[in-house]
């Protein structure tokens, strides 16, 4: 198999998975917020919508860093790292 075709599914099937996780994980967090943190449904609605705003807004940073840096595997490699440090509290 080429290379490029290779880093190509392997994108896919990272994005597919990673899409399906989010999927099953994202609509009980409203269901989170309100029950166990206590917070009302306008708030809830914010959190949604910053997630959204710091999303929209930070992808363009970690593309201009993604480009600017030679060793991109590195960088896969942290985001995991940080990733999984995190998933404990969530």
């Amino acid at each position: 198999m080429i290379e490029s075709n290779k880093n190509y599914y392997i994108s896919c099937l990272f994005f597919l998975f990673f899409f399906i996780g989010w999927g099953c994980c994202y609509p009980y967090l409203s269901l989170w917020l309100t029950e166990t943190i206590g917070i009302n449904y306008t708030d809830v609605g914010l959190v949604y919508s910053f997630t959204a705003i710091i999303a929209v807004c930070v992808q363009p940073l970690f593309g201009f860093i993604s480009d600017r840096l030679v060793y991109r595997k590195n960088l896969m490699w942290l985001l995991a790292i940080i990733i999984t440090l995190f998933a404990p509290y969530w």
